[in-house]
């Protein structure tokens, strides 16, 4: 049992001086913010469809909580009706009163203030 005890500490050992050894040789990589992503789904559109056909009168709800920002958070929804209606927040509703086709846009903001549509 002590020859067994012996080489456990042997390990422990080499494990530290390894580990001690890269601890004086830190390389501190400086990593850039990067754009956070805005992804909007509205109800009714299935699979990756641009467009979606309401009648006039009708509310649209759009979901922006796909977003994602990788290196943080989202801080902001910032919403485009196409035309010249606006609204905020993960998910917004918009009616739509007179006839025509619209674009839609969603803009998001991470918490490092970069923006993405």
């Amino acid at each position: 049992m002590r020859k067994t005890y012996t080489k456990m500490s042997s390990l422990v050992i080499i494990g530290l001086m390894i580990l001690s050894g890269c601890v004086e040789d830190d390389i501190v990589e400086q990593v850039e913010n990067g754009d956070p992503q805005a992804i909007m789904t509205v109800a009714g559109a299935t699979g990756f469809e641009q467009f979606v056909r309401v009648t006039v009168g009708d509310t649209v709800d759009f979901d922006g909580s796909l977003s994602i920002d990788l290196d943080g958070t989202i801080e902001s929804y910032e919403w485009d009706f196409g035309d010249s209606n606006n609204g905020s927040g993960v998910t917004a509703s918009h009616v739509y009163t007179i006839s025509g086709d619209y674009q839609a846009s969603l803009t998001v903001t991470d918490d490092s203030g970069s923006t993405n549509t």
